[in-house]
């Protein structure tokens, strides 16, 4: 509770040392992103302990599709899931969007979407 307390009220300085922590906790690391700080958001997507829950990688994706040093810390981290990195395919090297295809594809397989006519020559 106090780490959550001192994520959400802290000095920015406090923040920043707590972003680089490995017993960060779900709820303390999205009150950390929610301060929309760049230095703090590129301190957790560099520390690989640091939980990301749905709503923290949600908004430190779609930041990431402005800034890139974001889309290359996310794109680095091994414990993100491919799917979830799908937004930043236009900014992933070779691997990683084959990667990404190949997981959508794995997704789809399971559920099948609607297909659309393709386009006429």
């Amino acid at each position: 509770a106090e780490l959550e307390d001192l994520a959400e009220h802290g000095a920015i300085e406090t923040a920043h040392a707590m972003a680089e922590r490995s017993d960060l906790t779900s709820t303390a690391t999205l009150l950390l992103v929610d301060r929309a700080d760049r230095a703090l958001d590129l301190a957790l997507i560099a520390n690989a302990s640091a939980p990301l829950p749905r709503a923290a990688l949600d908004l430190l994706v779609t930041r990431a599709r402005t800034e890139p040093a974001y889309a290359q810390g996310l794109l680095a981290r091994g414990d993100l899931s491919n799917a979830d990195l799908a937004p930043l395919f236009l900014l992933a090297g070779t691997e990683r969007r084959t990667a990404i295809l190949d997981s959508l594809a794995a997704i789809d397989s399971l559920n099948p979407s609607e297909r659309r006519a393709s386009v006429s020559a």
